[in-house]
């Protein structure tokens, strides 16, 4: 938990305080909103004009952090740090399905790539292993 400042509104209006917020560069992105029976409470950071939220009660509360998800399956797969160099930087979707070339050196490490595909692309339901057609 993480101890912050809030900018607390009616539900109602809490999307439209949102994106002003953002814009205005104060809202806290890696902090959860929270709500309760009526109001949400926006995470902000330091504001050094109160101007622009005038009109806004400010409260301060706990509030969860985000998950961090990665970004590439190179960040979650499976494999010796001396092997991810040999890890494709790109592969081919279509609809749900993943196509990947995957170098001999980590052939042995296909499961685990695929695995890992899955896990940070969620759209994704099957991979599969892209091989060369004869005379290529």
């Amino acid at each position: 938990m993480v101890w912050s400042q809030a900018v607390k509104v009616e539900k109602t209006k809490g999307e439209t305080v949102r994106k002003k917020l953002r814009n205005l560069g104060i809202l806290k992105n890696h902090l959860l909103p929270r709500k309760n029976n009526n109001s949400i409470f926006l995470p902000i950071g330091d504001i050094e004009d109160g101007e622009k939220i005038k009109g806004y009660e400010i409260v301060e509360m706990d509030f969860k952090e985000r998950k961090k998800r990665p970004r590439s399956y190179k960040e979650v797969v499976n494999l010796p740090e001396s092997l991810k160099v040999f890890l494709p930087s790109s592969y081919d979707v279509v609809g749900d399905i993943a196509l990947i070339k995957i170098p001999e050196e980590i052939m042995g490490y296909k499961k685990e790539i695929g695995d890992a595909i899955l896990r940070v692309h969620r759209n994704i339901k099957v991979v599969c292993l892209s091989k060369p057609v004869a005379g290529e």
